[in-house]
């Protein structure tokens, strides 16, 4: 994963989270990085 890659899904959480939808960040986070649902939560909240 490149340096801009990651930037780009960290805005697209951070904008998600602004919004407060919560769930699809994490789904988001999930799909990006192919973590788990556990490892995704901890690391969004």
């Amino acid at each position: 994963m490149t340096d801009e890659s990651v930037f780009s899904i960290e805005k697209q959480v951070a904008e998600t989270l602004a919004t407060g939808q919560k769930i699809q960040a994490i789904r988001i986070y999930r799909e990006a990085t192919g973590k788990g649902l556990k490892d995704s939560k901890e690391c969004i909240e």
